[in-house]
């Protein structure tokens, strides 16, 4: 196991306490960047969402970027 990458995220739904494996404490964060998505807690939806929304225009054919 990469500790190094390894991470831990906690939603509404669990008390955020201690995690460790192996006696070493992973780290908590709020999001994290998987490739090549990047995934957010439920208080980011709206990120997630706009960030979703810009890669697919900027990929359909014949719909230009806003600026």
């Amino acid at each position: 196991m990469n500790f190094n990458k390894t991470k831990v995220m906690f939603n509404k739904q669990v008390m955020p306490r201690p995690i460790s494996v192996d006696g070493t404490l992973l780290e908590v964060v709020q999001d994290y960047l998987c490739q090549p998505d990047y995934t957010t807690g439920p208080k980011n939806f709206l990120k997630e969402a706009d960030k979703r929304i810009r890669r697919n225009r900027d990929t359909d054919v014949g719909i230009s970027p806003q600026i």
